[in-house]
C-alpha cells in the first residue's frame, strides 16, 4: 500500500516538479552577480543559454521522477516543450498582436534553436539512461 501512494506520489509531481526546475535554472543567473563577464554580455550569453539548460534539465529530472516508463515521461515533458515553442513561433508568425505590439524573434532565434537542441540531447540522455537500466 505504501509503495502505491509514493508511486502515484512522484506521477502527480512529475509535472509540477519539472517546471520548478525549469524556473529555478532560469531564473539562476539572475541570482548570481556578474563578476566573470559584463551584465551586458552576460545578459546576451544567458538568452541563447538559458532555454538550452532549463530544457534539458525539466526532461532529465521528469526522468528522475517517474518511477517507471521514465523515457515516456521526458518524451511527454519534451513535446510539452515543442508545444509550447510552436506556439510562441506561432505568434510570430502570424504577427498576433499583445497590448498592441507585435513579438519578434530576438537574437535571429538563438534561444529557439538552443531549446530544440537542449529538448533533442535530453530526450537521447533519457533514452540511452533507461537503455543502461534495462541492460543491468
Amino acid at each position: 500500500m505504501n509503495q502505491n501512494i509514493v508511486k502515484w506520489l512522484r506521477w502527480l509531481f512529475l509535472l509540477p516538479v519539472s517546471i520548478l526546475m525549469t524556473a529555478v535554472i532560469f531564473y539562476l543567473p539572475e541570482l548570481l552577480p556578474g563578476i566573470i563577464v559584463s551584465k551586458n554580455s552576460a545578459k546576451n550569453v544567458m538568452h541563447v543559454l538559458s532555454p538550452f539548460f532549463t530544457s534539458i534539465i525539466s526532461i532529465l529530472s521528469a526522468h528522475v521522477i517517474a518511477p517507471n516508463d521514465k523515457f515516456k515521461a521526458s518524451l511527454v515533458i519534451g513535446l510539452i516543450w515543442l508545444l509550447i515553442l510552436s506556439i510562441a513561433l506561432s505568434i510570430v508568425i502570424f504577427k498576433v498582436k499583445f497590448y498592441g505590439q507585435h513579438q519578434y524573434i530576438l537574437d535571429g532565434g538563438m534561444a529557439l534553436i538552443s531549446a530544440v537542441t537542449g529538448i533533442a540531447i535530453a530526450l537521447l540522455m533519457s533514452w540511452k539512461l533507461q537503455n543502461l537500466q534495462r541492460n543491468k
